[in-house]
């Protein structure tokens, strides 16, 4: 009876040890182990929840933001003059474009947020002088959507080391550019909101309206920059995409923005 249960014995411990068996306990453990790498903490103590939502969910909550974006710009002008919303206004549209919409559509933010704020702010203003300026928000919003094509992919590659400078620069470089053209001229300036706060805009008698203009962009993308900042502690949609530290967000509040590594952080 013995010598039959220790034959029993070794038979059951030559089945459970199997290749077969041992790889499908081994596949196990490193599946386990993917998914706690996948929420291992960022930084501070933050999870980050690595899902995969549908491209059209991602398309249309990246929309939103950008209209969300459009409502505050449109609000911060006249006649509603929401002064202070010039500073954030172009945050949601940031989380849209950066973060939420997928990167091969993710200039459609920026189509829609400009081209959505320009329709609700000229139209009104220029309404029967002409079919152009009905069209011309539309316009812009195409031109925004080709032109911001490969933004994401830049600061991708170089992680986010020239946001801020890069998207302050480039919006008062464009408003330079159609201040020259008559139809256009200073029309809708960012910098016009605050036509009504001589105690704020005292500098631009030095810096001119374009140095205001700079100095609302650079709020809004260092804001901006925070804020994917805070998306990045809780959320990643892309495998592939840099994720910011604290440090990096931070860097730009004290003036040393060369310092951003680069890569994910």
């Amino acid at each position: 009876m013995s010598c039959e249960y220790h034959k029993r014995l070794e038979c059951a411990i030559r089945v459970a040890t199997r290749p077969t068996q041992r790889s499908s306990i081994q596949g196990i453990v490193l599946s386990c182990s993917a998914a706690q790498a996948a929420a291992r903490p960022l930084q501070g103590g933050a999870e980050v929840a690595s899902f995969r939502p549908s491209t059209w969910l991602r398309i249309v909550i990246g929309s939103l933001l950008a209209a969300a974006s459009a409502l505050l710009l449109a609000l911060a002008f006249p006649p509603y003059e929401l002064w202070p919303l010039i500073w954030v206004g172009f945050v949601p549209m940031m989380v849209a474009q950066f973060r939420v919409l997928p990167a091969k559509v993710s200039s459609l933010a920026s189509a829609i947020a400009i081209g959505g704020w320009l329709g609700g702010y000229l139209t009104p203003i220029f309404a029967g002088s002409g079919l152009y300026m009905a069209w011309l928000p539309l316009v812009i919003a195409g031109v925004s959507y080709l032109a911001d094509s490969g933004v994401r992919s830049f600061h991708e590659r170089t992680g986010y080391r020239w946001f801020v400078p890069y998207g302050a620069v480039n919006w008062v470089g464009f408003e330079m550019i159609r201040g020259f053209i008559p139809i256009m001229g200073t029309w809708a300036f960012v910098a016009n909101t605050l036509y009504a706060q001589p105690w704020l805009i005292q500098p631009v008698s030095i810096f001119s309206i374009f140095g205001l203009g700079l100095l609302i962009m650079a709020v809004n993308y260092g804001v901006g920059l925070w804020a994917l900042h805070l998306f990045d502690r809780r959320w990643q949609l892309d495998r592939d995409s840099v994720r910011l530290s604290s440090g990096q967000a931070c860097k730009w509040a004290l003036g040393r923005s060369w310092h951003l590594q680069l890569g994910p952080a």
